[in-house]
């Protein structure tokens, strides 16, 4: 990365913290002793009276190490942009993945984009209302997530992190072998909390964060400020088991030895124990898929098609999808809109090569636009990320030919012009011609 990109994105962290002026409370200690951000409430599955968090959930449970999730301070952030009050957030990171032996463990699901935070009886100000947070950014699959919230008025204490169904995170165990991400799994889910400071808490450290990447490396640079100006150190979480120390304003860099979109996370603390933290998705993904060629099989609705995956893991998977009326803006942003259709409901694995081949049914009417999303789980100290990509889109390419008879047709020969057949396979070019040769 040029220098001039970090010093930018160094600057633009540092006006993020340095420009807001923080607001904090730094009173003598509270004398309600009913509550405090040093007493979270306790888990359901450990002997407790009253009220409690449910980790893991009591009721949907699959597997033989339950999800666990931190319980966090809420932080008052005056650093928001365009608003006169501050606003809160909250991150919550996943402690404990789930797990069941012989089983893989996929990526994390986070509750959301809504979610109300509830107050806890006796861990709470009495009369105290319910809170709605917003999910920061999509979460999918990230092992770190944040909320934030624009009320202004906030009672302080203890509150339950969780949607309708008791759940702030879920996550699948399947088979290793799953043909569809799908088939013979089980869900896990776990609640948490979050403590709204009081009058008298001191408020955690504030920290602001930015991602570049290239390639399989990450540059990285944080700034933090703490309310009552203790020296605060900075570790770096950068998702694949990986930590190490930081200077706050310096440029930190790890290298992956995976393809995924891992998340990184910023923690300052200070020495008293407060900590304060920022994440941000790393942006490391593998090349996006290359959809070669898409053919119709003579005058029917049957179709073959070719595609490359280069730099994936081996066993990726992919699906082909399809729109009506032709190719979308965005073909990754598109895989749920109304006309999209799926030629072929199977996920198949691509070839050691990086080749993969379909035969399907389903093609629709000219025009249509096709795409590939190729996904896999990258494993990583016993986290599962995943990595998925969405191919250009192409329209059926080539005239309507017949296969010759000696060959099913989709089983060895791909109907298109030779420079779209991958090495290694068989198509008939020209075929029912004088011209026809076999590649």
């Amino acid at each position: 990365m040029p220098t001039t990109s970090i010093r930018s994105l160094l600057s633009a962290a540092v006006v993020l913290v340095a420009g807001g002026g923080l607001v904090a409370t730094t009173g003598p200690a509270s004398a309600d002793a009913e509550f405090s951000q040093q007493t979270p409430p306790p888990l359901c599955s450990q002997p407790h009276s009253g009220a409690c968090v449910q980790q893991p959930h009591p009721v949907v449970n699959g597997s033989t190490t339950p999800i666990g999730i931190d319980m966090p301070t809420m932080n008052r952030d005056s650093t928001s942009p365009g608003l006169s009050q501050p606003t809160g957030f909250v991150t919550f990171t996943i402690t404990q993945s789930a797990a069941t032996p012989g089983k893989v463990s996929r990526p994390p699901g986070w509750a959301g984009p809504n979610i109300s935070m509830i107050p806890i009886p006796g861990f709470s100000t009495a009369g105290s209302e319910e809170i709605v947070f917003t999910q920061v950014g999509s979460c999918a699959g990230t092992w770190s997530c944040s909320y934030q919230t624009n009320d202004i008025s906030m009672d302080g204490g203890w509150y339950w992190a969780s949607n309708l169904n008791n759940a702030l995170v879920d996550q699948e165990v399947c088979p290793a072998d799953s043909p569809n991400f799908v088939f013979g799994c089980t869900l896990t889910e776990s609640q948490s909390a979050m403590y709204v400071p009081k009058v008298g808490d001191i408020s955690p450290p504030v920290v602001k964060m930015a991602v570049a990447s290239t390639g399989h490396t990450t540059k990285a640079v944080a700034v933090a400020e703490d309310p009552i100006g203790q020296s605060l150190a900075l570790t770096w979480d950068w998702g694949d088991g990986t930590t190490s120390a930081g200077g706050l304003g310096s440029v930190a860099t790890h290298t992956y030895s995976a393809l995924a979109n891992f998340v990184v996370t910023a923690r300052a603390t200070a020495p008293d124990g407060r900590y304060g933290t920022a994440s941000m998705e790393s942006g490391i993904t593998p090349p996006p898929p290359v959809l070669q060629s898409v053919a119709r099989v003579g005058a029917t609705t049957n179709g073959v098609a070719t595609a490359l995956l280069q730099g994936w893991p081996p066993g990726t998977k992919s699906r082909i999808f399809g729109w009506t009326g032709g190719c979308p803006t965005d073909p990754a942003a598109s895989l749920n809109a109304g006309n999209v259709f799926s030629p072929s409901i199977s996920w198949i694995d691509a070839q050691d090569d990086g080749t993969i081949n379909w035969s399907f049914g389903n093609m629709q009417p000219d025009p249509s636009g096709y795409a590939v999303l190729a996904q896999t789980y990258v494993v990583i100290d016993g986290r599962s990320y995943l990595a998925y990509g969405v191919s250009n889109c192409t329209t059926t390419v080539g005239a309507v030919v017949t296969t010759t008879g000696a060959t099913t047709a989709g089983a060895s020969e791909v109907p298109v012009d030779s420079a779209s057949v991958p090495i290694g396979h068989v198509a008939v070019i020209d075929a029912g011609t004088a011209d026809a040769e076999q590649r």
